[in-house]
C-alpha cells in the first residue's frame, strides 16, 4: 500500500467517502434533524436525573418510542 502523508492509500479513500457522505448529509438536512432528535434526548435523559431542575417522582418514566424518533428524520 503507498503511504501518503503518513495515510495508507485505502486509508485516505476510506475517510474521503465518510466526508463525501457526511457532506451529502449536511446538504439534505438529515444532519440538522438528527441534532434537534439528540438534543431532545439528552434533555429528557437529564429531567429524568434530576438535572436542570428536573426530575419529578411522579412523572412517568421516559420510553423512546422508535417509530417517533424516526418519524422526526
Amino acid at each position: 500500500m503507498d503511504k501518503i502523508k503518513g495515510w495508507s492509500s485505502e486509508g485516505q479513500r476510506y475517510v474521503a467517502e465518510i466526508f463525501t457522505e457526511i457532506r451529502r448529509d449536511e446538504r439534505s438536512g438529515i444532519r440538522q434533524k438528527w441534532e434537534v432528535m439528540y438534543k431532545r434526548l439528552c434533555k429528557a435523559v437529564k429531567s429524568r436525573r434530576g438535572i436542570n431542575g428536573g426530575g419529578n417522582e411522579d412523572e412517568d418514566d421516559f420510553e423512546i418510542d422508535p417509530d417517533v424518533l424516526y418519524e422526526e428524520v
